[in-house]
Parts: structure tokens; sequence; C-alpha cells
């Protein structure tokens, strides 16, 4: 049965693309989606990008069918869909995403070069995208310390460490030089498979009573903390390369890729570590302000074991 439903399947994706194919407004055709690198069954359709040639209208999402299967297709003019790609992280969600795809056919060669160039992880785009699931994580590690240590609810508290497993993953799988993908908490596991398996397998099946997760608890603290140095190194860097104390309106503008309460999230904890040093600087409100204000500012003097 598995093989008639692929079968099914592909006969309906190949009848697309014949069709598909008539049309010279369509530049390429891109297959994603348990079609692809998954497992199909009734329930599933088939997602497609298209790349076309039409400025007027240049996203568009179609839900169409073939032979009783729905084909999600989401549509991108050639320029729109560039930029996607330039101002989206690499290793980040568009990224990991059009990893698990593939170029069915293109009648434009740039776009297959550019397709394949994404493939390819930039370091300066892996390090941003690590210093933000570092800040994700850490914020959502302190929520569940609160209902842990603050609350006694030990249940909400293992539902926040939960919401902290697919950014941990992310590092983790990041870390490895591999794009993450959908199935990212699998990957890691193959990567780190006694730590995974203590804070999601095992943890899973167990009552969660405090003693338990006060020891989950730590485990991920001490995960985050080893790696500290590695998760947020452009930020450091940027720090360093400072040289003096930096107001956080001047950090974020060096890292504009990644938002303000991502950054702050992130220096907080990295000064809570003695990583990084907390200290202010005067501002204005605004272009027209004539009062000073103190925002939070960090120096960073390179000293921390790399």
């Amino acid at each position: 049965m598995g093989i008639d439903l692929q079968q099914k399947y592909t006969r309906a994706l190949n009848t697309f693309v014949d069709k598909v194919r008539q049309d010279k407004y369509v530049l390429a055709v891109i297959l994603a989606g348990s079609l692809y690198h998954d497992v199909v069954w009734e329930k599933s359709d088939i997602d497609v990008i298209l790349i076309v040639d039409d400025v007027k209208n240049p996203t568009g999402h179609f839900s169409l069918v073939e032979d009783g299967i729905i084909i999600n297709a989401a549509a991108f003019d050639r320029r729109k869909f560039k930029r996607q790609l330039d101002t989206g992280l690499r290793s980040g969600v568009f990224h990991s995403w059009l990893s698990k795809t593939t170029l069915l056919y293109t009648t434009d060669e740039t776009l297959r070069e550019l397709y394949e160039s994404m493939l390819e992880l930039g370091e300066h785009d892996q390090q941003l995208n690590l210093a933000a699931r570092g800040s994700y994580a850490v914020a959502d590690l302190a929520k569940a310390h609160k209902w842990l240590q603050v609350k006694g609810d030990p249940l909400y508290s293992y539902y926040w460490l939960m919401r902290t497993l697919d950014n941990l993953a992310i590092i983790e799988v990041t870390l490895a030089d591999q794009i993450p993908a959908r199935e990212v908490i699998q990957q890691a596991l193959a990567l780190n498979e006694p730590f995974f398996r203590a804070i999601y397998t095992d943890l899973a099946q167990q009552p969660k009573d405090e003693a338990v997760m006060r020891q989950a608890l730590q485990l991920v603290d001490t995960y985050l903390t080893e790696r500290a140095a590695r998760i947020f190194a452009v930020l450091l860097d940027t720090l360093a390369e400072h040289g003096t104390t930096m107001g956080l309106t001047e950090l974020c503008e060096r890292l504009p890729r990644v938002s303000d309460d991502v950054v702050v999230d992130a220096c907080e904890w990295l000064a809570d570590l003695g990583i990084v040093e907390k200290l202010s600087s005067p501002i204005e409100l605004t272009h027209k302000s004539r009062a000073f204000v103190d925002e939070v500012a960090y120096y960073y003097d390179g000293g921390h074991a790399r």
C-alpha cells in the first residue's frame, strides 16, 4: 500500500510539472515536503515552490489539485525569491526549510546557481542564528527556573523547558555545521544522544516533580554555559572590537538581523555568568531631547576563553 501511495503522489507531481512546463512564465519548480524527504500517507499533500516571472504579483499561494491530491504551491517572483534568500539568515527558518527541497527544473541557470549556493552555510549567518537561538533558549529557560523556584510548579516549568528544546537542538545542529531541518530534535539526538535523551525522551517519561525538574534545568544550564562563547561569538566579537562600553542601541545596530529583545536577553545572561560587564551609558530619547536617561550598556575585554 505504501509503495502504491508513493507512486500515486509521484504521478500526480509529474503530471503537474508537465503542465507547468508549458507556461513560459514559470521559471522553476522546487519540490518540498514529505514527497521529497519523508513518507507520504493518506492525509499528505504536495508542497512546491514556483519561481515566476510576474513583477505585478511577486508572491502568492495556490491550492491546486491533481488526481485528487492537493498541491500547495507558493509562488515567488524571481527578484522576490532572491531577496528572500539575501535578507534571511543562512541556517535560519527559510534556509532550513529550503535545505529539504529539490529543484525539479528551471529555465534560468542563474536560479540554479542561486539554489545550489543556498545549500552552503555562511559563517556569519551561522553566528547570527546561534546568537538568536541562544537568546531564545536562555529567555525560556529563565521562565522554567521561575516556575520551579518561585511558583513551585514543576509541570509548568517542564512546559517552558520544552519550549526551549527546539532552540537547543538548533544550536547543537548548527555547531556541527549542519543545516537544522524540521525534525531538528532527531538530528540533535543523533549528534548528542546522552544530553537530548536526558532532557527529551527520558524526561518525558518521568513524573515532573521538583527534584526531576531541578536536575533537568541544571543539565541545560551546564550545556549552554559550556558553549556560551561559541553560541554568542558574534555578539562577543562585536563588543570586543568596540573596545569600550557599548550601549544596547549601538550594539543592535551592529547586528541588524537580530532583534533588540534577543540581544538584551543574551547580554543579560552573559552578564550573569560574568562573561560581560553590565554598565550604563547616557542617551537622548529623541533627536530634540535635551535631557538624558541611562541606557543599559555592556563591556567585554575579550578575555573569556573562546
